[in-house]
This record gives C-alpha cells, sequence and structure tokens, in this order.
C-alpha cells in the first residue's frame, strides 16, 4: 500500500520533536539522511510513526523554560529575486531559498511571530544546492515588539564561511518580530540567501497583551428593538 508523505510538514514536525525533547541531533541528521523522501516512500511513514511511538510509550519530560521553534506569521523583505520569495526561508524545505539580487549589502528578513514571545535563539541554514552564492557571513539579529523601532542588535557576528546550520543564541528578548540582516556574504557581493531561518524561545514568563477592564466604563442605559416577557436587554 503506498502511503503519501507530506515531507516538509513531517521534517518540520521532527525537527521541533527533536529540540522539543532534546534528543540528540547527531539521531535526527541520521534519521533524515537515510531517506530518499519520494511521495510515496513507506520506510519515511515507518519511521515517523516510531517517533510517536516512543513519544506515547516512553513520554521524556519535557524541562521547564526549554526553548522550542515558534510558527512564524509572515515575512517580509527589504529585496527577492524572481523566483526566490522570502517565503522560500520558512517553507521547511531546505531544497528552495530566498536570495537577493545582487544590489548591495545589507539586506534583511523581517520576521512575524504573530503574538510577543521571549525569543532567545535564531538558526540560519544557507542554501543546500552547492552553490555559494548569497551564503551571509555577516549579520545583526534584532528582537522588538515594533516593527519600526528595533533599538539595539541581540546578537551580531560572522558566520564560519561554510554550508551547516548555524545557531545563534542570545540573552532572551521579548518581542513579535525579529528582524535577520545580512551585511556581508562569502564572496564578497552584494546578494544574500537563506534556505531556511528559525527563531526559537520560550511562551513562559511572557506577559499577554493588555485587555480592556471591563470595569473601566459605566454603561447608564441600554435599548433594544426587541426583547421577550422576563429577558430584557438590562
Amino acid at each position: 500500500m503506498d502511503t503519501k508523505i507530506n515531507k516538509n510538514k513531517y521534517v518540520s514536525f521532527l525537527k521541533g520533536t527533536f529540540r522539543r525533547y532534546s534528543l540528540p541531533r547527531t539521531v535526527l541528521d541520521g534519521f533524515l539522511g537515510g531517506f530518499s523522501f519520494k511521495k510515496h516512500d513507506r520506510r519515511f511513514f515507518l519511521g515517523f510513526i516510531l517517533i510517536l511511538s516512543f513519544l506515547f510509550f516512553f513520554k521524556p519530560e519535557i524541562s521547564q523554560g526549554a526553548s522550542s521553534p515558534f510558527s512564524i506569521s509572515s515575512i517580509t523583505t527589504d529585496n527577492q529575486a524572481n523566483l526566490y520569495p522570502a517565503t522560500n526561508a520558512i517553507d521547511g524545505n531546505p531544497a528552495t531559498f530566498w536570495h537577493t539580487d545582487s544590489s548591495s549589502q545589507p539586506h534583511y528578513l523581517i520576521l512575524d511571530l504573530g503574538n510577543s514571545y521571549s525569543v532567545n535563539s535564531f538558526h540560519y541554514l544557507p542554501r543546500q544546492d552547492g552553490s555559494t552564492g548569497g551564503v551571509i557571513t555577516g549579520y545583526e539579529i534584532y528582537v522588538s515588539e515594533n516593527k519600526d523601532a528595533w533599538g539595539n542588535a541581540v546578537a551580531a557576528n560572522t558566520f564560519a564561511s561554510n554550508m551547516t546550520e548555524k545557531e545563534i543564541s542570545f540573552t532572551a528578548k521579548t518581542g513579535r518580530y525579529v528582524k535577520f540582516v545580512s551585511l556581508s556574504n562569502i564572496k564578497g557581493n552584494g546578494s544574500a540567501v537563506a534556505a531556511e531561518v528559525e527563531i526559537l524561545g520560550t511562551t513562559t514568563g511572557v506577559t499577554p497583551p493588555p485587555v480592556n477592564n471591563p470595569s473601566s466604563f459605566s454603561i447608564s442605559s441600554i435599548t433594544t428593538d426587541n426583547q421577550a416577557n422576563l429577558y430584557p436587554a438590562t
């Protein structure tokens, strides 16, 4: 029996699961590396069932406040080349990528988390097609509640000049928006590229957005066009 597998969906699930339960990254790489991800790959399906079984029967403990990936509500950029939109950087598929044209640096991605969270880590995966064009080296990362006011960078440095996934940790900062800025690339020209980006942090200890206090206003009267006996608008 052939079983259709949504590769991107389950790869993202497995990556998040391994991070959530602090399982070894080498195991994840070996697990994912052993499959061809064909449209009807029974082996991948069986591996997925194995992971679910492990979680169901063994129920590993999750440490309080452990970082986990956030869903990204939307992504915007200052520049994207035809066929290489910014959304490629959050589609869960390392074979696609965001790519700018060759205009001058810096370039950036702004990621909207949809709500405010405590952010403490950022992951960057360069393109995985064998080319080094646009692969980012110099970078800055910002976290803010307001995408028009960023303040100081939470991280700024230079990546190693290779194609491996980069993981940047920094002092947690609460915000809804994360800005990833490319300052330079391996080849020293103006383009920037990202196969995948990911934001991690925690939801614990984050103050929810303020809500209206129901006692703030006094209602002097209420009227209606219709009310049944015994059920007045008041």
